[in-house]
Order: structure tokens, then sequence, then C-alpha cells
């Protein structure tokens, strides 16, 4: 899932729902840009949020939050032109009971 293109709203339905969803040894992965800015793209928005954000939502949905490492570092070119910077890939799952 891609977080860096939704409102605040939309990422938090979206936890939602998964945590509703994910089997005890499911895992979801997005893609997020981690810092306080946001910035668009060619009009598309690229925004920018704390890691507290993605943590404080996590916790509210009964998930747990682990930063997998930078996109680039997973073996994912960088965007061209450096456009939108350096992005972040998490992976949520259930917390345990």
């Amino acid at each position: 899932m891609v977080f860096i293109h939704m409102p605040d709203e939309i990422v938090d339905g979206y936890l939602r729902l998964m945590s509703s969803v994910l089997t005890e040894n499911g895992e979801l992965y997005a893609n997020v840009k981690l810092g306080t800015t946001g910035q668009g793209m060619a009009g598309f928005p690229v925004l920018s949020r704390p890691r507290e954000f993605y943590m404080r939502l996590a916790t509210s949905h009964g998930l747990t939050l682990h930063e997998v490492g930078a996109l680039e570092s997973l073996g994912h070119p960088p965007p061209p032109g450096g456009r939108g910077g350096a992005t972040t890939m998490l992976r949520f799952s259930r917390a345990p009971l």
C-alpha cells in the first residue's frame, strides 16, 4: 500500500479495515515518507508524516509496526530525478493478545 498519496483519514480507515481482516500471521506492507513536511509531485500529493503518526494509528487499531527500511535498500530504484524523496517500507501486523 502506498500511504504517501493518501490523506490522514484514509490511512486511518485503511488500517482499521486491515486490522479487522488480517489473520494472526498476516502482514501489511506500506510505503511511507517519514518526516514533517508535505509536498506535491506533478499535482499528485506526496505526504510526509512523522513515524509517531503511524505508531499511534497502529496502536489504536491493535497492530504493531516495524520499520523494514528505505525502499532503495530493498532494491527499489529511486524516483526519476530524485522527485518525491526517499521513502520507507513499514510492516504492520496484529499485536499479540
